[in-house]
C-alpha cells in the first residue's frame, strides 16, 4: 500500500489544490497499487458554510474531504486526522497506525503530515515539494521545523532545485527532480 498525505480539506473548495494531491493517488491506483488518501488539517482552519469558524466534525472542510474522497473511488481508503493525531474520519487510530506500519511508502505531499508519532511508523517517507523555491527558503528560515528532515527521499517539481548553477539554498536537502 501507497499512502498519499496532501491537503484537501485544508484548501476547501480549491479543486486546483485538490487535484494535485489526487492526481498522485489516482496516479498511483492507475498504475496498480493499493492507494490510501490522509490529511492532517488544524482546528484552526475549519469553517462552517458561512465561513465561520467550526469545530472539524462539523465543518465544511470534512464535508468537502468525504465528498472529494467519494467522487474518486476513495471511500474506505481515506482518513483525516488533527494536529493531535485525533481521528476525525476514518478508520480508528489503531487501524491508521497499523496501515502505516505496513505501507510500503508514503508519499508526504508539500509535508502534510506532520504528526511525528505516525509519520514516523512509515518505513519509506518521500517528501514532494511543489512550492520549489519557497520551501526551500522556509526551510532555510527555520520556518518548516523538522517536518522536512523526517524522511527519506526529497522530490521537487523544480528541475533545477540542487544543481550548481541554481541559487536557492538546498539546506544540504539533495533534492531530486520530479
Amino acid at each position: 500500500m501507497i499512502v498519499v498525505a496532501g491537503a484537501v480539506a485544508n484548501k476547501l473548495h480549491n479543486g486546483g489544490e485538490a487535484w494535485v494531491r489526487l492526481s498522485w493517488a489516482c496516479g498511483l491506483k492507475r498504475l496498480g497499487y493499493e492507494v490510501f488518501l490522509l490529511e492532517q488539517i488544524s482546528p484552526d482552519v475549519c469553517v462552517d458554510t458561512t465561513g465561520q469558524p467550526a469545530v472539524v466534525q462539523d465543518s465544511e472542510n470534512l464535508r468537502y474531504f468525504r465528498a472529494v474522497v467519494s467522487q474518486f473511488g476513495f471511500d474506505g481508503h481515506a482518513a483525516l486526522i488533527t494536529d493531535d493525531g485525533s481521528v476525525v474520519w476514518c478508520p480508528d487510530r489503531p487501524a491508521l497506525e497499523a496501515m502505516a506500519d505496513g505501507a510500503t511508502l508514503l508519499v508526504n505531499i508539500s509535508g502534510n503530515l506532520r504528526f511525528a508519532p505516525l509519520l514516523r511508523r512509515f518505513r519509506r517517507r518521500a517528501y514532494i515539494d511543489i512550492d520549489p523555491g519557497y520551501t526551500q527558503f522556509w526551510h532555510a528560515q527555520g520556518a518548516l521545523g523538522s517536518a522536512i528532515e523526517d524522511h527519506d527521499s526529497w522530490f521537487t517539481v523544480g528541475e533545477n532545485i540542487g544543481r550548481s548553477d541554481c541559487p536557492v539554498p538546498t539546506g544540504g536537502i539533495p533534492w531530486q527532480p520530479v
